[in-house]
C-alpha cells in the first residue's frame, strides 16, 4: 500500500536538503508544504484512503473487463479473495474521515461493483462465501446505512453535508438491492440467521421511506429495498409481523398532504405507495392475507375526516381489483367499493374525485362481469365531470380512464354509444382554446381513446356520427404545432378505427382526404403520428381490400423508411421534405439536432407498426399484393435477426400471412418456395436464439401456419429443413431453448441488469413491476411461493411456448400423415407430460389434429389421453379457451379413434354434457366482445363434439337427452369451422332417430332457417340444406309447412330462395 506514496520518496529528500541549505523565510513555506505532502504516506487516513484505492483499483482490474460482458460468470481464483476483504474491511470506510468528495468517490466505486460486478457472479462468489463473512458483510452495509442516516438533520435543510450524504445513501440502497437479488439462494440457507438483518432493513428503509423531508431519490432507493425483499422472500413479512408494519407505511406514503398526487408522471409520496403496495400484494400468499389487511385499513381512513386519509384510502384499494381478485369479487366487499367510489366522484375535493376515478378505472377493468351491476352508477358521474366547467382538468382526465374501460364493453354499447356527442363536443371546445397546454392534450387525446373505444364495440350503429367525427378528426388529423402532436397521433389512430367499425361502402368518401393526411403526418419528425399512420393505413388495408392499391405506390417510400433498424427513420423521412436546394445546409443541421433527440422507443414502435402495416396489406389485397412483395419483404428478410424483440415477434406474425398470397397446391411456386424457405429460416433462427418466450412463441405459430399452407412440398424441399423443423420441435418440447434458460436465469437471480457497467443508474421500479410476473407469480399456493412448485409451474409466457410448440406437432403431422409416426414415438412421452401437469392448455388442439392427419397410426396413442383429458375438464374452472379446446380435441377422439375410443364413449358423454350446460348457462350481458367470442367458441366446440360422439356411437348414447341439448347449442356463433360436423349431425339424427327428434323439428328448422340467413359460407350450408329439405318430406311435413308459412314474407322468401339455389 505505501509504496503508492513512496515513488516520490527520492525526489522528496533532494527537495529537502535543498530547502535545507537556505536560511530564509520563505523555506519556512516550504517546509509547510513539504508537511502536507508527505502526510498522507504516514498518516492513519492516508494510509486507509491508499489502502482503498488499490482495493478498488485491484478489484477493477479484475472484473473491468466482465463488466462489459452481460451475464458473463466469474471465474477467477482471487474472486472470493477480493470479495472478502471488501466485505470485511467495508465497515471501515465511514471511519477514514476522508474528503466528501472522495469518499463519494468510492461510495460510487462499490455500488458499480456490487451491480456490475457481484450481479454477474451467478452466485459462484456467494456459494463459496462463509455464513459469517456474508453475515459479515450484510450487517456492515446496514451499520454504514443506519449511521449516515442517523447524522440527517430532520429539517428540509439543502446543506452540502446532507446532499452528499443522501448521495450516499442511494448509491448503498442500490447497492442492498443488488446484493439481496443475488443472493436468494443463500439467504434461504441462512434463513434464522439473516431474518434479523432483513427485518432491522425493512425498519429502517420504511422510515426513510415514508420521511417526506428526504430527497426523492433517496426515498425511492431505500423503499426498493422493501420491494426487494418482499419479491425475493415474502415469508420474511409474515413470519415476522412486517405485513402490518408495510401497509401502514404506504398507506402513510399515500396521504403525504405535500404531495402533488394528481400527477401521474411525477414523483410522488402515492407513487411510491401505491407501487410497493403492489408488489406486496402480488408476492404475498395466500393473497387474503394482503387484501383483508388494505380491505380494514382502507375502511378504517375512508371515515376520516382528512381528505388525505381518504384519498390514500381509494388510491390503496385500486391495488386489489388485480393483485388480490378474488378476495374483492366478494359481493358485500364489492359492493362497499362501489358505493366509496360513488360516494368519492360526489365530493368537491379534487383529490379524493380523482382517487374515486383511479379506483373505479382498476374496478371496471379487472372485476366483469360482476361490477356490471355498478355501471348506472358510475357512467352519469364520468359524464357529469367531464361536462362541468369548473372541474380540475386532471380529474377530468382520470374520469376518462374508467370511461374508456366501459366503452370497451359490448354490453354497454347502447348505453355508451349515446356518449358520442358530448365527447366530440369536448374535444372541439379544448380545441378551441387558444393557448393549448400539454394537459389540455393529454385530456382531448383520452376523450378521443373514448371515442375510438365507442367505435370499435358499435359497429354500423356508429354511423349515426360517422359524418361529424370524421370532419373533427380529420381537422385534428392536420394539427401542425409541436404541442398538438400528441393529439393528432390519436385522431389518425380513431379513424382507423371507426374505418372498420362502419365499414368499406361508408368510409369511401373521406378515404383520399385520410391517407392525404396520413402521408402529411409521415413528414413530420413526431415517431408516434408515423406510427398511427401506418396503423391507419393498414386499417384501410383491411377495409378496403385490393381498393387500397391506388395510394400505395406513394406510401411504399414511408413504409420502407423505418424497416433498416441502423439508420435513422427520422433523417430519412425529414429528407421528403427537403425540396428547396437553398435551405439544405439548414436542414441537415435540423437533421442532425433532431437526430441527437432522438426517441429509440418511438422509432421502434413506428417499425413495428410499419411492419403490421404490410402485413395489414397482405391480408387485405391477398394474391393481388404479389406486385410490392419484393420491395417490401425484402428489407424485412434482409434486417430480421437485427430487429428488437417486440419488432421480431411482428415480423414473425408477417411471415405467417404469406399464406394469404399463394394458394395451397400440389406443387408449391417458385416464388412460394423462394419466401418460404426465407420464413423458414428465420423462424428457427427466432425459436433457438431468442431469449424473450414472445416471440418464440410468435414465431411458434407462425412456422405452423405456413407449414399447415404448403405443406410437405416447403418442408422437405429441402431434406435438411424438415430434419431441423423436427429437432427444433424435440428441443423445445424438453425447454432446451434459450428462452426457457434465460428466464431460469432471472428467477434466480432477477437477472434483468444487463446495461454495461451503469446497472446502478437503471430505474429498479421496472424489476418490481416485473416480479409479478415471475415463474410461481400465478400459484396461490404457500408452498409454492416459498420453496418452488415443480418443473411444470411456469409462467404465462412459456406456457404460451410450449402451447405454440404443440400447434407446431400438429402442423408437422399434417404434412406428413401417417409417416409422421416415428417421430411421434419419440416426442410423446414429453406430450404426455405437459398434459398432466396442466400446462399449456392452449394446444391442446394438437392432440386432435394428429388424430386427423395420422388416422389408424395414432390409435396406439388414444387410449392415454382420453383419461388424461377428462382430467383436465373436469377441472376446467371457467377457462373457456381450455374447455373450447378440450371439448375440440375429445370430439375428433371419438370420430378418429375408432375401437380404441369406445370405451371412453360413456364417460365422455356426460363430461361434454355437463360442460354444454355449463356454458349455456354462463351470462354474458356484461362480456366485451372478446369475452364473448371465447365462451361462443367453447359452446361451440361442446356441441360440435356431442355431434360428433353422437355420429360414432349415438347406439349406446341416451339420444333422448342427447339430442335436446344439442340443439341448444345451435347455431353455431364463433366456430364456423365446426359446421360440417354439427350440421351433418342433424342430418343423420333425422334420418336414424326421427321419434326421438319430432319433438324437436321446428327448433331444428328455425335453426335452419336462421344458418341460411347468416354470412356463413355456402360451401358449408350443403349439410344445412339437405337436413331443411329432409325435414320438409317427413311425416311432419305440413306442420313444418305451415311453420314456414308463418315467417315474415321477407324471411320465407329468403329461405326458399336458399334452398332452391343451394339442392
Amino acid at each position: 500500500i505505501n509504496a503508492e506514496y513512496m515513488g516520490g520518496t527520492v525526489s522528496r529528500i533532494v527537495l529537502w536538503v535543498v530547502i535545507f541549505s537556505y536560511q530564509n523565510v520563505p523555506s519556512c513555506c516550504c517546509w509547510w508544504w513539504w508537511w502536507r505532502s508527505w502526510r498522507p504516506w504516514w498518516s492513519q487516513e492516508g494510509r486507509q484512503e491508499a489502502h482503498w484505492n488499490l482495493t478498488f483499483r485491484k478489484v477493477e482490474n479484475l472484473f473491468g473487463q466482465r463488466r462489459k460482458v452481460c451475464c458473463c460468470p466469474i471465474e477467477d481464483e482471487d474472486a472470493l479473495g477480493e470479495f472478502q476483504e471488501i466485505a470485511s474491511q467495508f465497515s471501515t470506510l465511514r471511519e477514514a474521515r476522508l474528503s466528501q468528495q472522495r469518499r463519494q468517490e468510492l461510495f460510487e466505486e462499490f455500488e458499480v461493483f456490487m451491480f456490475s460486478v457481484v450481479s454477474r457472479v451467478h452466485n459462484e462468489i456467494l456459494t463459496e462465501m462463509e455464513a459469517p463473512s456474508l453475515d459479515e458483510f450484510f450487517g456492515s452495509l446496514l451499520d454504514v446505512i443506519e449511521e449516515i442516516a442517523g447524522e440527517l438533520p430532520e429539517d428540509e435543510s439543502e446543506s452540502t453535508s446532507q446532499i452528499a450524504a443522501e448521495s450516499e445513501l442511494t448509491l448503498l440502497y442500490k447497492a442492498v438491492v443488488a446484493f439481496l437479488m443475488v443472493s436468494i439462494e443463500q439467504r434461504r440457507e441462512l434463513r434464522q440467521q439473516f431474518s434479523a438483518l432483513s427485518v432491522r432493513v425493512v425498519k429502517h428503509t420504511l422510515a426513510l421511506g415514508t420521511n417526506s423531508s428526504r430527497q426523492p431519490d433517496v426515498r425511492e432507493a431505500a423503499l426498493n429495498v422493501v420491494g426487494s425483499l418482499v419479491s425475493t422472500d415474502p415469508s420474511l413479512f409474515t413470519e415476522n409481523d412486517l405485513l402490518n408494519t408495510c401497509i401502514d407505511s404506504f398507506f402513510t406514503l399515500c396521504a403525504d398532504p405535500n404531495d402533488d398526487a394528481l400527477d401521474p408522471n411525477a414523483f410522488s409520496s402515492q407513487n411510491l405507495g401505491t407501487l410497493h403496495l403492489d408488489a406486496v400484494a402480488g408476492s404475498v400468499k395466500p393473497t387474503e392475507l394482503v387484501a383483508s389487511a388494505v380491505f380494514e385499513k382502507a375502511k378504517q381512513w375512508y371515515g376520516s375526516a382528512n381528505k388525505f386519509e381518504r384519498k390514500a384510502a381509494l388510491v390503496s384499494l385500486a391495488v386489489l381489483p388485480e393483485a388480490c381478485t378474488e378476495y374483492v369479487l366478494q359481493k358485500e366487499r364489492l359492493d362497499t367499493i362501489a358505493d366509496w367510489i360513488s360516494k368519492a366522484c360526489d365530493e368537491s375535493d379534487e383529490l379524493v374525485k380523482s382517487a374515486g376515478y383511479i379506483c373505479m378505472a382498476e374496478v371496471v377493468q379487472h372485476l366483469q362481469p360482476a361490477c356490471a351491476t355498478h355501471h348506472k352508477a358510475f357512467l352519469p358521474r364520468i359524464m357529469k365531470a367531464l361536462e362541468n366547467t369548473d372541474e380540475c382538468l386532471l380529474v377530468k382526465t382520470k374520469a376518462t380512464i374508467p370511461l374508456t374501460q366501459l366503452c370497451s364493453l359490448i354490453s354497454t354499447v347502447n348505453e355508451t354509444i349515446p356518449l358520442v356527442p358530448t365527447l366530440l363536443k369536448q374535444i372541439k371546445e379544448m380545441r378551441a382554446k387558444m393557448f393549448k397546454l400539454k394537459e389540455d392534450c393529454e385530456y382531448i387525446e383520452s376523450l378521443t381513446v373514448c371515442v375510438r373505444a365507442i367505435a370499435g364495440c358499435a359497429g354500423d350503429k356508429f354511423l349515426t356520427y360517422l359524418k361529424d367525427s370524421m370532419e373533427l378528426f380529420l381537422a385534428m388529423m392536420k394539427e401542425t404545432d409541436e404541442i398538438s402532436h400528441i393529439v393528432r397521433a390519436t385522431a389518425t389512430a380513431c379513424v382507423g378505427e371507426i374505418a372498420r367499425a362502419v365499414g368499406k361502402e361508408n368510409i369511401q368518401p373521406y378515404v383520399d382526404d385520410i391517407v392525404r393526411d396520413i402521408i402529411a403526418g409521415m413528414k413530420l419528425p413526431d415517431p408516434d403520428i408515423k406510427a398511427a399512420g401506418h396503423s391507419t393505413f393498414g386499417d384501410l388495408a383491411i377495409v378496403l381490400g385490393n381498393d387500397i392499391s391506388p395510394f400505395l405506390d406513394s406510401y411504399v417510400g414511408f413504409l420502407l423508411a423505418p424497416l433498416d433498424p441502423n439508420s435513422s427513420s427520422k433523417k430519412k423521412s425529414r429528407g421528403d421534405e427537403d425540396d428547396d436546394e437553398e435551405d439544405e445546409d439548414e436542414d441537415e443541421d435540423e437533421d442532425e439536432d433532431y437526430e441527437d433527440e432522438g426517441d429509440p422507443e418511438g422509432e421502434v414502435e413506428e417499425r413495428r407498426l410499419a411492419i403490421e402495416c404490410v402485413k395489414s396489406l397482405v391480408e387485405g389485397m391477398k394474391e393481388n399484393f404479389s406486385p410490392f412483395q419484393n420491395r417490401l419483404f425484402d428489407p424485412i428478410l434482409q434486417h430480421a435477426a437485427d430487429y428488437e424483440d417486440e419488432v421480431k415477434a411482428e415480423v414473425a406474425s408477417l411471415l405467417a400471412s404469406i399464406v394469404h398470397i399463394y394458394p395451397a397446391s400440389a406443387e408449391i411456386q417458385p416464388q412460394a418456395k423462394e419466401i418460404g424457405q426465407a420464413a423458414l429460416q428465420i423462424l428457427t433462427s427466432y425459436i433457438t436464439s431468442c431469449p424473450e418466450p414472445a416471440v418464440v412463441e410468435e414465431a411458434n405459430l407462425a412456422l405452423s401456419e405456413i407449414i399447415k399452407h404448403f405443406g410437405a412440398p416447403l418442408l422437405f424441399a429441402d431434406r435438411s429443413t424438415g430434419e431441423q423443423v423436427v429437432d427444433i420441435l424435440g428441443r423445445m418440447l424438453n425447454k432446451e431453448i434459450m428462452c426457457f434458460q434465460n428466464v431460469d436465469e432471472e428467477d434466480e437471480e432477477d437477472d434483468d441488469e444487463d446495461e454495461e457497467g451503469e446497472e446502478g443508474e437503471e430505474d429498479i421500479n421496472k424489476k418490481l413491476k416485473a416480479k409479478e410476473k415471475t415463474k410461481h407469480s400465478h400459484c396461490e399456493d404457500e408452498s409454492c411461493a416459498k420453496e418452488g412448485c415443480g418443473d411444470e409451474c411456469e409462467n404465462e409466457e412459456l406456457e404460451g411456448v410450449i402451447a405454440s410448440s404443440l400447434e407446431l406437432l400438429g402442423a408437422l403431422a399434417k404434412a406428413r400423415g401417417a409417416a409422421f409416426e416415428p417421430t411421434l414415438a419419440t416426442l410423446f412421452p414429453r406430450v404426455v407430460e405437459i398434459v398432466k401437469s396442466g400446462s399449456a392448455d392452449y394446444g391442446f388442439g394438437c392432440l386432435a389434429e394428429l388424430a386427423e392427419s395420422m388416422g389408424a397410426a395414432y390409435a396406439p396413442y388414444v387410449e392415454q389421453l382420453f383419461p388424461l383429458l377428462l382430467a383436465r375438464l373436469e377441472k376446467w374452472n371457467e377457462n373457456f379457451a381450455l374447455a373450447h379446446n378440450v371439448a375440440f380435441t375429445l370430439g375428433v377422439l371419438c370420430l378418429k379413434g375408432g375401437a380404441a375410443s369406445k370405451p371412453f364413449h360413456k364417460q365422455t358423454y356426460d363430461a361434454l354434457a355437463s360442460l354444454l350446460k355449463t356454458l349455456l348457462a354462463v351470462d354474458m350481458s356484461e362480456f366485451n366482445s372478446e369475452q364473448i367470442t371465447v365462451v361462443e367458441r367453447a359452446r361451440d366446440n361442446a356441441t360440435s363434439a356431442l355431434g360428433k360422439l353422437f355420429m360414432v356411437a349415438a347406439d349406446s348414447l341416451p339420444v333422448s337427452e342427447l339430442i335436446p341439448l344439442f340443439l341448444k347449442g345451435l347455431p353455431l356463433k364463433a366456430d364456423f369451422e365446426e359446421a360440417n360436423c354439427a350440421y351433418s349431425a342433424c342430418v343423420k339424427m333425422i334420418n336414424t332417430h326421427p321419434a326421438v327428434l319430432e319433438p324437436h323439428m321446428v327448433q331444428m328448422l328455425e335453426i335452419f332457417r336462421e344458418v341460411l340467413a347468416s354470412s356463413l359460407a355456402d360451401k358449408l350450408k350443403g349439410f344445412v340444406v339437405t337436413g331443411a329439405n329432409s325435414l320438409l318430406s317427413s311425416g311432419k311435413a305440413a306442420e313444418l309447412r305451415a311453420v314456414v308459412d308463418s315467417w315474415p314474407a321477407e324471411q320465407r322468401e329468403a329461405f326458399n330462395k336458399s334452398l332452391s339455389e343451394k339442392s
